[in-house]
């Protein structure tokens, strides 16, 4: 557990460096998701409609057949970066809680330096802090159920980013306050707002 709460540290310290420094035009992120369509959807269009000028992000979903395991979205993401042309500036894993154990997650994108993007107890969460604050230790049914009374159509099949996008800002903020500075939060929380943060962000001196 010391090695995960080191490298936890060191990845709010990156965090922060990356915040503070310079960022050059054409610095690229991948960004690698452990679902098939919901968290596709929302990074894909976030990108295009509030990504930031000097990053280009590219956004890819779990090869199919390769389930959800999260180490295994860890290691394509790992593979991924090898395989491209020029190697990324910022490799990303957007990962749930569930039903998993995410210590061979942690360590594998330790090993490797990629960043975890991790909702526990899932996606959704992330979704639900769009539209309120969550304090209390919540399911996945209980999420998509309050998540659901703020849109009533919610369907993770066929994600409507109009639904989320005036929230996006509210979303980070509560997000960064629910942040206990570990790869994997406590119950609620979502450390997608790093990521979406990180998207969205300008040019800083």
């Amino acid at each position: 557990m010391a090695a995960h709460r080191n490298r936890a540290v060191r990845r709010r310290e990156n965090y922060l460096a990356r915040q503070r420094s310079f960022r050059e035009p054409g610095r690229r992120v991948l960004v690698v998701c452990g679902a098939e369509r919901t968290e596709f959807d929302y990074f894909n269009v976030l990108r295009k409609q509030r990504g930031s000028l000097t990053l280009r992000v590219v956004v890819v979903r779990q090869s199919k057949g390769k389930g959800k395991d999260p180490e295994k979205v860890v290691r394509q993401a790992v593979q991924r970066n090898l395989d491209a042309a020029d190697s990324y500036d910022e490799v990303w894993c957007v990962l749930d809680v569930d039903e998993f154990v995410l210590d061979g997650a942690v360590d594998a994108a330790g090993d490797a330096g990629v960043q975890l993007a991790v909702s526990n107890p899932c996606f959704e969460l992330w979704l639900l802090l769009h539209h309120e604050t969550c304090g209390a230790s919540l399911t996945p049914s209980e999420v998509t159920r309050r998540l659901r009374r703020h849109v009533p159509r919610y369907d993770k099949r066929s994600l409507v980013f109009a639904h989320f996008a005036a929230g996006v800002d509210d979303a980070v903020e509560r997000g960064r306050r629910l942040d206990a500075g570990t790869a994997v939060g406590p119950n609620p929380s979502s450390g997608v707002w790093l990521l979406v943060d990180t998207i969205m962000k300008e040019v800083t001196v």
